[in-house]
């Protein structure tokens, strides 16, 4: 009963890190380091299926003004 515990909430706390780690706290958006799997899984896929890829990249001029009103 407790390994059943235990593992419950191990399993718990590794979903709860790895949320934090990949999401914006305030939007909930993904960041960068879930972009960067996420691009990977992409890519790999479209590589084993032998199908082009592309990636559009936007930069914004003065984000953090905006993003901060």
């Amino acid at each position: 009963l407790y390994a059943l515990i235990f593992a419950s909430l191990t399993e718990y706390q590794r979903q709860r890190l790895v949320g934090l780690a990949t999401r914006d706290p305030l939007t909930g958006i993904a960041n960068r380091r879930s972009m960067e799997v996420e691009l990977a899984d992409v890519l790999r896929s479209h590589q084993a299926q032998a199908q082009p890829a592309a990636l559009a990249v936007v930069d914004m001029d003065h984000f953090k003004r905006i993003n901060d009103l």
